[in-house]
């Protein structure tokens, strides 16, 4: 990919006796097939005109497209007037071409997408990623002040670039080039918020911190001052986590080991009555089909021994997508044992002095487990049961055998 900043500072540099006004740049080449290339390149992306002056020993020759150059203007007595012009800083561009630090710095989306190069018109440098320059480096990072802001501003749900504690406080993203003198890492603030255990806390705390810290400073220097001391207010919002962490009281996880005691007691429980809804609907399904079971004798229509047998298979069918649904909620049931296990180990190990308490409800919630298994082993004996007092009917009904004759 192209880079313009660089592209532009070559052909910035190469122009002699030039003038600067505001966002455009004038000045005399002398054209060849590269710079020519390069020209075209850069009026493709509104960085240059599209057209030059040629100027043939001090007279101007007129203007000429860039497109209808040829080798004639490539001679060393012919001059061309170029016009160059400053990158749009509110297009979210890859590159920057703009007077100094302070036009960079002054916008917002600049900041929020930092550019990856950039040509400074005033000192005609080139910098980018790979430079190594510091300044630039902290600049690369500033954005991580917009997202943290942005973040809080989410949270809070207030407007944008505003934090709602008690009061808004409003921020412009605006910073000075001192600023960039002050590094930025604020990957212990993204590795607090990140967790899942007291996230409300913790976005809490953070706000709070910040608005004490800012609350006093006029918003158009507020970021900047965030930026030269975001040490001490990261050392601030660690301190007072550690702080909240350690008058955490027992109590909000007893609170919370116990609610979770009640939902997977109420889970399992549901798990059962689903299945003994479907249960409620057996006996009378059996009592059906046994009805329609008719006695075969020697006068009896192949239709009646057909009916018997449909009977006899669709209360076999019943019975095993009702066994099937059971051992459906019995894995379910499995599943939850598996999850609510790890999730009170881990309490365990973490609160110590609570081990005994919280082991107390596991034992609890495996009895409950298992007095739901049994259950279920139950309704599937009873199926098969019910099945078989069918299967007794139909030999009863179909082959005329006797009981004796069954079991022996």
């Amino acid at each position: 990919m192209t880079d313009f900043a660089k592209l532009f500072g070559e052909i910035f540099l190469s122009m002699i006796d030039r003038k600067v006004s505001h966002d455009q740049i004038t000045g005399l080449l002398h054209l060849n097939q590269d710079n020519l290339s390069a020209l075209k390149q850069l009026a493709d992306n509104a960085l240059a005109d599209s057209s030059v002056d040629c100027i043939f020993d001090g007279d101007n020759i007129g203007g000429v497209a860039l497109d209808d150059i040829c080798e004639k203007h490539f001679k060393e007595t012919i001059q061309c007037e170029i016009t160059l012009h400053t990158s749009d800083l509110s297009q979210s561009l890859e590159y920057a071409i703009c007077g100094n630090w302070s036009d960079l710095l002054n916008s917002e989306y600049s900041i929020k997408k930092p550019v990856k190069s950039v040509f400074f018109i005033n000192n005609e440098s080139y910098i980018n990623e790979t430079s190594g320059d510091f300044r630039f480096n902290n600049y690369l990072n500033l954005n991580q002040v917009s997202d943290f802001i942005s973040f809080l501003s989410k949270k809070t749900n207030s407007w944008n670039n505003t934090i709602f504690y008690q009061r808004p406080i409003k921020f412009v993203f605006s910073f000075k080039e001192s600023d960039l003198d002050y590094p930025i890492d604020i990957t212990a603030l993204e590795n607090l918020y990140k967790r899942d255990l007291h996230q409300e806390a913790i976005v809490n705390l953070m706000c709070k911190e910040v608005v004490i810290f800012v609350k006093d400073i006029d918003e158009k220097l507020r970021v900047s001052y965030l930026v030269q001391n975001f040490n001490a207010l990261l050392s601030n919002i660690l301190l007072s986590y550690q702080s909240y962490t350690e008058n955490y009281s027992f109590d909000k996880v007893r609170k919370e080991y116990l609610e979770k005691r009640t939902e997977y007691i109420k889970k399992m429980n549901e798990s059962f009555d689903s299945v003994a809804t479907k249960m409620l609907a057996i006996p009378a399904a059996i009592w059906f089909a046994i009805a329609q079971i008719k006695p075969i004798g020697n006068i009896s229509s192949v239709v009646d021994v057909a009916k018997n047998y449909i009977v006899l298979f669709t209360v076999l069918i019943l019975v095993i997508l009702l066994i099937m649904n059971i051992w459906g909620h019995r894995n379910t049931l499995v599943a939850m044992v598996k999850e609510y296990h790890d999730i009170f180990s881990n309490l365990s190990l973490k609160f110590e002095d609570e081990t005994i308490k919280i082991l107390s409800v596991k034992e609890e919630l495996d009895s409950n487990a298992f007095s739901v298994k049994l259950k279920m082993y139950f309704s599937i004996a009873a199926s098969v049961f019910l099945f078989v007092i069918t299967l007794i009917l139909f030999l009863l009904s179909n082959y005329g055998l006797s009981f004796i004759q069954i079991f022996n």
